[in-house]
């Protein structure tokens, strides 16, 4: 167990946390990941990067979007979190190994399935999160998905 390592890792998961976010609710609408900017669905105003620092903004703006004080869902923060919590317990568990990144990776695909499935149906929330607890069972021999395979993974 090496929970130094974890801690390195707690920041950067927060903000792949904040990127699963756009993943789940952009590309299954077919829409950018990139462009346009992420901003607040009430007044369509851009948020400024110093606004999107994953759980920190949230909470200094006590949920809420700076120009029109429309309140954000705790989804996000929620999922950054919880995000960062699972990749960092792969690297606290794995340590530094290419299982830690494959279990992460793993972990990271499942919090997309259950946020899609919360969006989707329940019913493909629970196959996915099977497959990815199939996929990173003891002895199990996974295989990354190219970018396409994952598209049309995330397009079901």
């Amino acid at each position: 167990m090496d929970a130094a390592l974890a801690l390195v890792v707690f920041a950067p998961a927060l903000a792949l946390g904040s990127f699963l976010n756009v993943v789940a609710a952009r590309l299954p609408d077919g829409r950018s990941l990139v462009r346009p900017r992420s901003a607040c669905g009430a007044c369509e105003k851009e948020i400024a990067w110093y606004d999107n620092i994953p759980v920190v903004s949230y909470f200094l703006l006590r949920g809420r979007c700076r120009s029109c004080g429309a309140s954000f869902s705790a989804r996000y923060p929620a999922v950054e979190i919880a995000t960062a919590l699972l990749v960092a317990a792969c690297f606290w568990h794995f340590g530094l190994t290419g299982e830690a990144v494959v279990g992460a990776y793993f972990c990271a695909a499942l919090v997309v399935s259950l946020l899609q499935g919360r969006e989707r149906g329940e019913a493909l929330a629970r196959a996915r999160a099977a497959e990815a607890i199939a996929a990173s069972w003891p002895g199990a021999q996974p295989s990354l998905p190219t970018a396409v395979e994952l598209k049309e993974i995330l397009a079901r």
